[in-house]
């Protein structure tokens, strides 16, 4: 079994650091109760500095400043260029002068409301403040509502550290449900040669015009809850794979990223207010998570209430530490370039030292199918591509192109692609081939260059079995009965039923199941494994015995990826933060945001990350919509190109929640696909390992500057446009040196 020195050392690093990047279960909350009695004072104006940036804390306007030595540009909790007017008054003081913006729950009318930091506690004196080292230390008391809020801000060398101390709240008779910390340090003054950067998808810039009425955007960090939304209000999006934002403001930009509580946080923005003025983009924290229950009105129509918990996270602080991007580098590419470089200085992210193929193949086993049998209802194995029908699909197509592949092998274990057993019993099914099949593909692929892994889902299930049991290891929502998932069916609007509903795993049983995963992999010889459901989603989970609303994720699945990766490599799908450091490679790379319409251009964010660092794939091209176009999505980043493909898929049985199959079939795409590798062949290996440099578009034409010097031009219209390398053609690539 060969071993995977790189990311075994990565691990090492990254255990060391991980907590720091992405919120870390240190402290279980205290349990604070309110002193409307306590003491306020002042502690004056208070200054820190280092070689970068000065540091003040305006206690005059109770704001807390940070001003670049280098270019003089001033960030401040209260914009600055507000700040300067001298007089604050009116509407849109209130939202701009407040330092934390917080949702509270009233536990009479079971609601939520919201109160400004300006009006709950700056305008009426309540505001506590101490210097600390390389900063300040202040809590926000607001006594009508019951509770404070304890803030410390202080100087760090990337910039201004914020930090909310979660356990350190005081509550009374309404407890806090969310707080947004600094909602305008990341503000620019609504202008159109300003944006807000958010992270949804690959990335995805906000103008800061006026406009008739204001932008606003929010998603959640690391997806949506699956334990705390219901299925009728989810829908389907790219989501947040990176805690972080930010903004440019003309010349000057800052980036701002979530070191602790990343999981809690959702990202919300708003741009062109004209009431307000300014266009911003805050982290907000979730403090307690939330279960929607129906109950009938006086009416006897039903609807959808929150029942919340009633303890809040086990977190100790939520952080975000805002950082200047300064001259040349002031827009969304040097803020990309600046995470890239804190996430090495950190030591979770390195140069890529392992060439890995720019193609990948993912390849569907199977899924349980709904039959009858004297009309009761039963499930039952159907596969889509046996194992050996895997190895003829694999060699012919490396045959058709030329080139070796990435695989993953999908819903090959227990049900399949159906969850059953907690990771399909951590079994192949026997329908699929079994495990001289397995051997025998597996050989194949290392004789031929072609690296494979085996799925796992370890956190999806629907039955007992393989040491987990449905009634005790699922997760609990807030109102402590078992979390229950079920497939939508978005075209009907309602509940697909054709499906079993499944469970998620209970997070402290997560660790478990590496030991499990291990010892599958040696008996079946197999040196990859593809942890697909791990990577990307992050749930809650309400045990009686500690409280985790998606926090925690990171450090758990972090443990994980550590004890598989001292002896196999672990590929990673659509990947959170968390996993994506400790991958050895990424399928399903986000190659576009969620498509709000508040968004005036998708980049490339994510993978000017983690390009030249980990081995990125896109998403598949032979089953998209539009297929020319996810093809050159991928080409303008310079990632590998991504397939997927079944040996069959029948029409009858389309109601499964796998849509892809049907456009999927080998037969049918497989002379397109190859076509579409062979025409970016040369061009990803020019730019394989390289880091992205630069990038711009302008109108339908992107241009991408690569490390090593390469340059690529995509035309996304429908026209030839003309580039300093060349005419290129309509939905096409054009790629060189340029001078």
């Amino acid at each position: 079994m060969q071993k995977q020195n790189k990311i075994s050392l990565r691990f090492i690093a990254a255990a060391l650091t991980l907590c720091l990047l992405a919120g870390c279960n240190k402290a279980a909350p205290k349990k604070t109760s309110y002193n409307a009695e306590g003491e306020v004072s002042a502690a004056g104006d208070i200054t820190a500095e280092n070689g970068k940036y000065s540091f003040l804390w305006d206690s005059e306007n109770n704001c807390a400043i940070l001003k670049s030595k280098k270019t003089g540009k001033v960030w401040s909790t209260i914009p600055y260029g507000y700040l300067m007017q001298g007089e604050m008054s009116g509407v849109a003081s209130v939202s701009l002068t407040s330092p934390l913006d917080i949702t509270y729950i009233d536990t009479e009318t079971l609601t939520v409301k919201d109160v400004k930091g300006s009006v709950g506690a700056v305008r009426n004196g309540r505001i506590s403040s101490e210097k600390i080292e390389n900063g300040v230390s202040v809590v926000y008391y607001f006594d009508e509502l019951g509770f404070s809020v304890p803030v410390d801000y202080t100087l760090c060398d990337e910039g201004l550290k914020a930090s909310i101390k979660i356990n350190e709240i005081a509550e009374s008779d309404y407890p806090i449900y969310q707080i947004s910390l600094a909602p305008y340090m990341a503000a620019a003054q609504n202008s159109d040669d300003s944006y807000l950067f958010v992270p949804s998808g690959s990335g995805a810039l906000i103008k800061a015009e006026n406009r008739a009425q204001a932008a606003k955007y929010s998603e959640p960090v690391y997806g949506e809850d699956p334990v705390s939304v219901s299925y009728a209000d989810t829908t389907y999006n790219e989501g947040i794979r990176l805690p972080l934002f930010g903004v440019k403001d003309k010349n000057d930009a800052l980036l701002a990223y979530i070191t602790d509580g990343a999981e809690s946080a959702e990202i919300t923005a708003e741009a062109g207010d004209t009431e307000v003025g300014y266009s911003s983009v805050k982290a907000t924290f979730r403090l307690r998570g939330y279960d929607l229950t129906k109950i009938a009105d006086h009416t006897g129509l039903y609807k959808y209430i929150k029942k919340f918990s009633d303890e809040h996270i086990s977190l100790e602080n939520a952080t975000v530490i805002y950082s200047p991007i300064e001259e040349e580098s002031a827009d969304y590419v040097g803020m990309a370039k600046h995470y890239r470089e804190i996430l090495r200085r950190s030591g979770v992210l390195s140069k890529n030292e392992e060439k890995y193929p720019e193609t990948a193949l993912e390849i569907f086993g199977g899924a349980l199918v709904k039959k009858l049998f004297l009309g009761l209802p039963y499930y039952s194995y159907l596969p889509f591509t046996t194992l050996k029908e895997s190895n003829g699909i694999i060699m012919e197509f490396t045959g058709l192109t030329g080139e070796n592949a990435v695989i993953s092998l999908k819903g090959y274990l227990g049900g399949g692609l159906t969850p059953d057993k907690v990771g399909g019993g951590f079994t192949l099914n026997k329908k699929s081939g079994g495990k001289k099949a397995l051997a025998e593909l597996y050989a194949d692929c290392e004789k031929n260059g072609n690296k494979l892994f085996l799925d796992c889902d370890p956190i999806r299930f629907s039955s007992s079995g393989g040491g987990y049991k449905v009634a005790s290891d699922s997760v609990k929502t807030a109102n402590k009965v078992r979390s229950t998932q079920v497939y939508y069916d978005t075209a009907l609007n309602t509940q697909n039923k054709s499906t079993k509903d499944y469970f998620l795993l209970s997070r402290a049983k997560l660790f478990e199941t590496a030991g499990k995963m291990n010892k599958m992999l040696d008996k079946y010889g197999i040196d990859g494994i593809s942890l697909s459901s791990l990577s990307s989603l992050a749930y809650s989970d309400f045990d009686s015995t500690e409280t985790f609303c998606k926090n925690g994720m990171a450090e758990s699945v972090g443990k994980i990826y550590g004890e598989l990766s001292k002896k196999h490599s672990v590929l990673s799908e659509n990947a959170n933060l968390y996993a994506a450091v400790l991958s050895s490679g990424i399928t399903n790379t986000p190659i576009k945001s969620s498509e709000y319409g508040c968004f005036e251009k998708e980049v490339p964010f994510y993978q000017i990350v983690f390009k030249g660092s980990i081995p990125l794939y896109g998403a598949a091209v032979n089953t998209a919509n539009d297929p020319n176009r996810v093809f050159l999505k991928s080409v303008e980043s310079g990632i590998g190109l991504s397939f997927s493909f079944a040996k069959r898929y029948e029409e009858e049985n389309n109601y499964l929640p796998y849509s892809a199959l049907a456009g999927a079939i080998f037969e049918d795409t497989k002379e397109s696909a190859a076509q579409y590798v062979k025409k970016a062949a040369d061009y990803l290996k020019s730019v394989s390992g390289s880091e992205i440099k630069a990038h711009s578009s302008n109108g339908d034409i992107s241009r991408t500057v690569f490390e090593n010097g390469i340059t690529v031009y995509v035309n996304y219209g429908r026209e030839s446009a003309n580039t300093p390398l060349g005419s290129v053609e309509p939905e096409s690539f054009i790629y060189g040196k340029e001078g």
